[in-house]
């Protein structure tokens, strides 16, 4: 139903190339239609998903139009550089602390309102936000950051296609009788 986190894999195998080929497997088996957003800055997953020929399961690098004081590209063509770029890490933890303290449900007859941070049952992650700074290593937290500018990403590149739509049929417009 969309804005629910469906699945989380935390691991450290024993190589890159291990982990790498779960990442790959993953993105088959979720079907990332809009393409997985990685830190670029961090691992090798660009260079195995390239050899493996499988580069349709990569999010190109976010232009982020709606964020111009944070855009740059690094120049890679797919993944997000964050733990290089403080103020672009702390525009996606406020991103994160919104999205997480924002209403998802409420109770018709008691009122009572459910958030989004309700239904978030992995302890480690929830470990990491009660622990989180700008300068310690946080997996879940910074996966989870990288997950709001790709959610950003995919709302821009839907509200600029919806922009583009031109009607050139008028069937239902013209007069039938």
């Amino acid at each position: 139903k969309g804005d629910r986190i469906v699945a989380s894999w935390i691991g450290r195998p024993g190589t890159t190339d291990e982990y790498n080929a779960q990442l790959l497997l993953l993105a088959k088996y979720y079907n990332t239609i809009d393409g997985l957003l990685f830190e670029n800055d961090r691992g090798d997953v660009y260079p195995y998903f390239k050899h493996k020929k499988a580069l349709r399961y990569l999010m190109e690098e976010p232009e982020m139009l709606t964020l111009k004081e944070l855009s740059g590209k690094t120049g890679r063509k797919y993944g997000l550089s964050i733990g290089k770029n403080f103020r672009r890490k702390a525009e996606g933890a406020r991103m994160l602390r919104d999205m997480l303290s924002s209403v998802f449900s409420k109770n018709q007859e008691t009122g009572i309102e459910t958030t989004f941070i309700e239904y978030i049952y992995c302890k480690r992650f929830l470990k990491e936000l009660l622990r989180w700074n700008k300068d310690g290593n946080f997996d879940c937290v910074s996966a989870a950051i990288v997950g709001q500018f790709m959610i950003r990403e995919i709302e821009e590149r839907q509200t600029e296609s919806e922009d583009t739509y031109v009607h050139e049929d008028d069937f239902f417009s013209r007069s039938h009788f």
